[in-house]
């Protein structure tokens, strides 16, 4: 498994301008994988056996203006692309997003206190500064999806849940295109249990006055009960077992875009839900197997955090305003050129390290798609009860963890070797069994 993990970190040497950023890089993507505990930088330098004196380079090296974090992402969407069977719908890919709060309690660390507030009601429209949207949560994640189509230049399908269904949300995404001017991306949302729509506004009838803008109100949960007959049935197929649901479709204006998108209706058992799609054209019983999909985001997140300990990042600046009253850092009062930069750097080295447990255990699922059989062969653990023939990220990252401690000399031929037995400890090789 080394030799894969080490093939592929191969492929992102040209994103970095130095050899010794690429080394920090390999070894904070393989750090990931094989260390034992959570503990920011420093496990790495811990597990793999480094000189403790390369921990201040290891923590420069997040700070570095040698790479930038947008190259290296870019290069890892078309390793993804070329290396992983993705799901796709309506010849589509598959793209699903949502957020996660980490709780961090730090007087000199930026990103964990809110930077701007965030309203309970996600509902109501977004301010608008100089003519500007603001930018908020939900058109971050709208972006983000965005720049990763026009990146991959593929047609894509984002799932998202409530959360997002917003207004802005659907304006961002409408406004990716490609060349030709076809849109990229469309959205497929959960909608709010209040939710409204309107119907097509009535003809013109040139009489004087204002010609309305809807037609009729629609309150959709409402329709449940008073349209209960005119639901179709269709069967779907979900986590390896076909299921039977009820579905209404109807397209009608939504006020918050001002234009037409499909709503459909979902009655699954005693479960009521209503899905919204900016594809009018898309099929309802692709639209409901498209949202099916959105809860393994839920496993990335649980894997990110228990397993591969990606939101455990500790970096702090001095330079940093002290918290006020309010729980709100007040980033204005910072006037310093040295002072912004000091802490830009410091806010970009939690993305990268986050972005590089992402990367790390995209990694490990490439592998367990690609490689289960060897895996399983190589995999020295107990489960009492194997659901399945693709292997966990946790059972990867085992197989890994093994190959290192115990046959680390066997992968002497490839990158990641070369670079670990560079940076060693002087006491050698052999004091890293007894570390584990």
């Amino acid at each position: 498994m080394i030799k894969e993990v080490s093939w592929i970190l191969e492929q992102f040497r040209s994103c970095f301008t130095r050899d010794a950023a690429f080394e920090w890089f390999a070894v904070s993507i393989f750090g990931f994988m094989v260390r034992l505990d959570q503990y920011g930088v420093s496990s790495f330098i811990r597990w793999l056996s480094l000189g403790p004196h390369l921990y201040t380079s290891l923590l420069w090296f997040f700070r570095s203006s040698s790479w930038e974090l947008k190259n290296i992402m870019q290069r890892w969407w078309s390793i993804v692309l070329a290396k992983c069977p993705l799901i796709e719908v309506d010849g589509r890919l598959l793209l699903a997003g949502d957020g996660i709060k980490i709780s961090k309690e730090a007087e000199k660390m930026p990103g964990v206190k809110r930077l701007h507030q965030e309203s309970d009601n996600s509902g109501k429209a977004e301010p608008e500064v100089k003519g500007q949207r603001k930018v908020s949560v939900t058109t971050l994640m709208a972006a983000m999806a965005a720049e990763i189509v026009s990146v991959m230049g593929r047609r894509a399908i984002l799932v998202l849940d409530a959360y997002f269904s917003v207004g802005p949300v659907f304006s961002v995404l409408e406004a990716a295109v490609d060349t030709q001017g076809r849109r990229l991306i469309h959205i497929v949302t959960r909608a709010k249990r209040n939710v409204v729509a309107y119907g097509d506004p009535p003809p013109k009838t040139g009489k004087h006055g204002r010609t309305p803008t809807y037609g009729t109100k629609v309150r959709l949960m409402d329709l449940f009960e008073s349209m209960a007959e005119q639901f179709e049935k269709t069967t779907i197929f979900l986590y390896a077992q076909s299921k039977q649901v009820s579905f209404l479709c109807l397209d009608l204006i939504w006020r918050p875009i001002g234009k037409k998108v499909r709503f459909v209706l979902v009655r699954d058992g005693e479960e009521k839900f209503i899905l919204i799609c900016s594809d009018v054209s898309l099929s309802p019983s692709d639209i409901i197997r498209a949202y099916s999909y959105r809860f393994k985001i839920e496993i990335n997140f649980k894997v990110l955090k228990h397993v591969m300990g990606a939101f455990f990042y500790r970096f702090w600046t001095t330079a940093w305003p002290r918290i006020g009253k309010e729980n709100v850092s007040d980033l204005s009062s910072v006037k310093e050129p040295d002072s912004q930069r000091l802490i830009r750097q410091a806010a970009n080295a939690i993305e990268a390290f986050m972005n590089f447990g992402c990367i790390a255990t995209g990694i490990l699922q490439m592998l367990s798609l690609n490689f289960h059989e060897t895996i399983w062969d190589k995999y020295r653990g107990w489960l009492r009860t194997v659901r399945s023939t693709i292997p966990s990220e946790e059972v990867v990252r085992s197989v890994i963890q093994h190959e290192y401690f115990h046959n680390f000399w066997v992968f002497k031929n490839s990158a990641i070797y070369r670079i670990i037995m560079a940076k060693i400890r002087k006491t050698g090789f052999q004091a890293m069994p007894l570390a584990a």
